[in-house]
């Protein structure tokens, strides 16, 4: 086999620069009604937009529970001047990729599809969310898809959990507390739901969110957004306490303590704890399952820890044990680099795949993406003192199952000593 050289120069025609040298551009801006734009502005294989409207759950008055969650439920079922079939099919057709959900704070729409596509994807969200169908009949036909949603919620333990666990930490009747979804579908009228929408979907409530286009590109929409006044809802206060649901949960116990954390700049510590929770609970010997969470929300949020087993004695073992991983933090002198190393190089691979989710939680939080995704200067003293800090707050404590026998809001207390 005879092997010849060349040596021979391709000629291009264009310049080429590899897309990882081009400079990325985290840009925000006030539109000119009022509503708020974000934008990562680099080359991306894929564009996508999010419209997070302050509409969440803790806006709602009494008669419209659930209001939020059926709106997202209801979410790109037609405009005013596309039927939702219609509008389905020139989603389907444009090759764009769409998703609603609601949550205590706000409903998040989103649009994704190839950049060449650009304005089309985000004038097809904004009509979809500004512009959409006011006839009662089409919240009313939707009732039955956000009723199978909220099954398929209850029937995961972990989100069962977290509503009792908001509940024990705020109040069952404060807007943080109670529940995100209607007790009975049935007794919420479309009148109520419409009403609900055309009070907070107004400019002032409004963070638009691109990733892949510059923050001027956002101003396109402007004239599509209503005017309107700032969503008002009832401000709330970390109380703390007990909820505990004695039902038939197949055999299993779920249960989570929880504690006070803070968001914003204060709060990246409580990042970093929670991931080396997370990796110290890994050692629990226990039969039971346990693990760390973290919730943000406008009062701050909560850290805790979830345990589910299938007896209350292996529960109380799960839970000491993480309490006592929670003292060594606090009183010991571990170096937590590896931790908040291996959390900022996750938040920054989310900034470079597909960064609305993040921009919009640095936003809520009031820091820039890079703030919120670089962890690298919280110290170890900061966890320290986090840690410290739950250990000295009110617990919040939440479980449902096959209760009998469980620890006590009492003894969770003393196992805090």
């Amino acid at each position: 086999m005879t092997t010849t050289a060349f040596d021979i120069e391709a000629k291009l025609t264009q310049n080429f620069q590899p897309s990882s040298t081009k400079q990325i551009k985290y840009e925000t801006k006030s539109l000119s009604n009022g509503t708020k734009a974000i934008s990562r502005n680099a080359w991306t294989e894929s564009v996508s937009f999010s419209i997070a409207v302050n509409s969440g759950s803790k806006y709602e008055t009494a008669k419209e529970k659930g209001a939020a969650h059926l709106l997202a439920a209801a979410g790109f079922s037609g405009t005013q001047s596309r039927s939702g079939l219609r509008l389905l099919r020139d989603i389907e057709n444009a090759g764009f990729i769409v998703d609603v959900n609601a949550d205590r704070e706000q409903i998040v729409y989103t649009i994704k599809g190839l950049p060449d596509a650009a304005d089309a994807a985000l004038e097809t969200l904004a009509e979809a969310v500004f512009s959409p169908p006011i006839r009662d009949y089409i919240i009313n036909e939707r009732k039955p898809t956000a009723a199978l949603q909220i099954e398929r919620n209850r029937r995961c333990p972990f989100q069962s959990i977290s509503r009792l666990i908001y509940e024990a930490a705020y109040g069952e009747a404060s807007s943080l507390g109670s529940s995100p979804y209607a007790l009975n579908l049935d007794d919420l009228s479309a009148a109520d739901v419409l009403a609900f929408r055309q009070r907070n979907f107004t400019a002032p409530n409004v963070t638009i969110i691109a990733n892949g286009v510059s923050v001027d590109t956002l101003d396109k929409v402007t004239s599509a957004i209503p005017a309107g006044d700032v969503a008002k809802f009832e401000q709330v206060n970390y109380v703390g306490g007990v909820v505990r649901n004695r039902v038939d949960a197949g055999g299993r116990l779920h249960t989570a303590v929880a504690f006070p954390a803070a968001n914003g700049q204060n709060g990246k510590a409580f990042v970093v704890l929670d991931a080396v929770l997370k990796s110290k609970l890994t050692a629990n010997s226990t039969s039971a399952y346990v693990n760390s969470f973290l919730s943000s929300n406008s009062a701050g949020g909560l850290l805790g820890v979830y345990v589910a087993s299938s007896s209350a004695a292996d529960t109380e073992k799960a839970i000491t044990f993480a309490f006592n991983e929670l003292k060594n933090i606090a009183g010991g002198s571990g170096d937590y680099t590896n931790a908040k190393n291996a959390k900022t190089f996750e938040n920054l691979s989310a900034l470079e795949k597909d960064s609305t989710s993040i921009l919009l939680a640095a936003s809520k939080e009031g820091l820039t993406p890079l703030e919120y995704a670089d962890l690298r200067s919280v110290s170890n003293d900061d966890v320290k003192k986090a840690a410290a800090s739950l250990l000295q707050s009110k617990p919040s404590y939440a479980a449902f199952g096959d209760t009998f026998g469980l620890l006590s809001y009492d003894g969770v207390n003393k196992l805090l000593k």
